[in-house]
């Protein structure tokens, strides 16, 4: 071989490391010893498959046109393996020595002087490169960045994970755990044709768990771009609620500020208090606003976080609830992906007992987990180990601090 296909052999293997490292480090996150493993196969293929390339050399335009579509099809065949192999890296690994074999096989100048430049043109192939797929190792499936943050839809084999802000919402491994134990005890309190206000529920869990109700329902999302983007999404079913009206522009104090309708049931599904953003929904001021819109037999639900890594903000929750005068009845539920979640239900005219008892009672309607067993369940969590003893609440000045 001589000078001048040494130097355009030497550009392509530049150009195919180049293109490797990209992948690699887009798909997988990439460390020193990756780099090193990559030049190790470029150099052992060079010396080991010499005795090849100087078999398959006369197969010139076979060569070349796998040459030519090698670097466009990586891409492709990694973005599918992904979602079944954690060991689909190999393939990267297989790029980079066939790269070699093939420039090393040509023996026709005319082609080998083509070759840098199939090999350049794939950095500008338009492939959908996202940059949060650095934060999974699973493949990122959509994502978007809205005024108030960013959210992703993760897929792995035919399930996925949908994150806002880092926070993970839902999988559809066990979403329809999470969405049935959100609603599901709550609408045993309803009547037909409720009043049912939802504050967040972004994500659609909870609206479509709504729509197997006869209600109407009032929405005002926290992020609007993320609602839709969450209700627009292909991979993960979304049933909205045929009489609904979402209020767009208004955060949720706002809203029960000047709000004069007064609804059945209230649903609060916000992200968890990580900010001051999201803190000022767990307060005792956000509570007693929406006892003010509850009727007097309303009851309102929220989440209140994991019982094992937060139990005293839990504890802060239901405290907050109760002292905005709302009698309280918690509940737990241990969803495998998310945790060991906890919720607490607010009524503004029945007891406890009264609501506990009618939540007991189970009507079991077009569930998938719901059932008898389930509702003794998710009241019964033995001795209280993990919530705190404490008896603080949260109030908007904390949230500020």
């Amino acid at each position: 071989m001589n000078i001048t296909k040494w130097l355009i052999s030497a550009v392509v293997c530049i150009l195919a490391y180049s293109w490797a490292i990209r992948l690699h480090d887009y798909f997988y996150g990439l460390v020193t010893a990756d780099r090193i493993s990559l030049i190790s196969s470029m150099i052992a293929s060079f010396f080991l498959l010499k005795r090849v390339a100087n078999k398959i050399e006369k197969r010139n335009e076979i060569v070349f046109v796998i040459l030519m579509l090698l670097p466009f099809a990586i891409y492709p065949i990694i973005d599918r393996l992904v979602l079944f192999t954690q060991h689909s890296w190999l393939i990267i690994h297989l790029f980079v020595v066939l790269t070699v074999l093939g420039v090393r096989s040509l023996s026709s100048s005319r082609l080998l002087f083509f070759s840098p430049i199939l090999y350049l043109a794939v950095f500008f192939y338009p492939f959908n490169f996202q940059k949060a797929q650095l934060r999974f190792y699973d493949r990122l499936e959509s994502s978007i960045e809205t005024r108030h943050g960013e959210a992703q839809i993760v897929q792995w084999k035919k399930d996925y994970w949908m994150y806002y802000n880092g926070q993970l919402q839902f999988s559809t491994i066990d979403g329809h755990m999470l969405r049935e134990a959100y609603v599901q005890p709550i609408m045993q309190l309803a009547r037909e044709e409720s009043e049912v206000l939802l504050i967040g529920g972004d994500n659609g869990l909870v609206e479509s768990e709504l729509s197997k109700f006869s209600i109407n329902l009032t929405v005002v999302p926290l992020d609007f771009e993320f609602h839709r983007f969450a209700r627009e999404s292909q991979n993960i079913p979304f049933q909205a609620v045929t009489n609904r009206e979402v209020k767009i522009g208004q955060n949720a104090f706002e809203f029960l500020a000047i709000n004069l309708n007064i609804y059945d049931i209230i649903i609060i599904d916000m992200p968890d208090p990580i900010n001051l953003d999201y803190s000022q929904y767990y307060t005792h001021e956000f509570y007693s606003l929406i006892r003010a819109s509850l009727k007097e037999e309303g009851v309102m639900i929220t989440q209140s976080g994991d019982l094992y890594k937060s139990g005293d903000l839990v504890q802060r929750v239901w405290n907050s609830v109760s002292e905005a005068g709302l009698n309280t009845v918690p509940f737990q539920c241990q969803i495998p992906t998310i945790g060991h979640w906890t919720w607490v239900i607010g009524s503004k005219g029945r007891s406890s007992g009264e609501v506990k008892e009618v939540m007991s009672d189970v009507s079991v309607g077009e569930t998938v987990w719901w059932s008898q067993e389930a509702a003794d369940m998710i009241f019964a969590s033995g001795k209280s180990y993990f919530t705190s003893k404490t008896s603080s609440i949260n109030t908007l000045n904390q949230a500020s601090k």
